[in-house]
């Protein structure tokens, strides 16, 4: 006789068989259990995430936004406030004129020249341009078709603010550029050595960078007449 068939049988009736309902019953009990227990969280987890949505709803209860938590959704709403605070960026950025006005009252304000530094890097921040354009906007900001005969007072006024900002090949570059560009504009082509000098003088351009321009002039500024 198999010992395995012996052990199988214990308790059972001779010649008898056990009831297979009898054998799977706890198995079906216990997946009909596991199944049960699942529904039950799914069903408790979406109904918080309901009631959340229905918290952060708005007065407008056919709203589909405060009820759909799928990740489309989601994803539609993130993109919606994205294109707001764009929308908000674009709509408080000011146009080159008001820039322009808005440098032109700082620069030649009352306010010492830390306070004039501060606001002027504010609106760079802001509007968000480089250090090239920052030199441009305070350069048209200081200087205009006078400097022949005010150099000496604008080229005052101004070469604190400049030596601070026009500290690299690039940006003393664009005061040669706005010099080329302010002289051609207004027929003061005679005068370009003295005001070109001058800016030497104040230590707002270097001696390196008029060489290096002489050898190699940009004329980018004087072709956009």
């Amino acid at each position: 006789m198999d010992i395995k068939n012996v052990v199988a049988g214990a308790g059972t009736p001779a010649g008898s068989e056990a009831p297979k309902s009898q054998k799977q019953q706890p198995q079906k009990k216990k997946q009909a259990k596991g199944v049960k227990v699942k529904s039950r969280e799914h069903e408790k987890i979406f109904n918080e995430a309901k009631k959340l949505a229905l918290h952060d709803s708005t007065d407008d209860a056919d709203d589909d936004w405060n009820i759909d938590t799928s990740e489309e959704a989601m994803l539609a709403r993130r993109n919606a406030e994205l294109s707001g605070m764009l929308g908000n960026i674009a709509a408080s950025s000011m146009s080159q004129y008001e820039l322009s006005q808005s440098f032109r009252t700082i620069v030649r304000s009352s306010q010492s020249q830390k306070d004039k530094l501060i606001a002027l890097r504010e609106h760079q921040k802001r509007e968000n341009f480089g250090s090239t354009r920052l030199c441009e906007l305070i350069f048209d900001a200081s200087f205009d078709k006078h400097i022949a005969t005010q150099l000496g007072k604008q080229v005052s006024a101004a070469k604190g603010i400049l030596q601070e900002v026009a500290t690299t090949s690039d940006t003393q570059k664009v005061i040669i550029g706005k010099l080329e560009q302010l002289t051609c504009r207004n027929k003061l082509l005679s005068s370009f050595k003295d005001i070109l000098f001058a800016f030497y003088d104040a230590e707002i351009l270097e001696e390196d960078e008029i060489c290096d321009w002489y050898n190699v002039p940009t004329p980018q500024y004087v072709t956009q007449e």
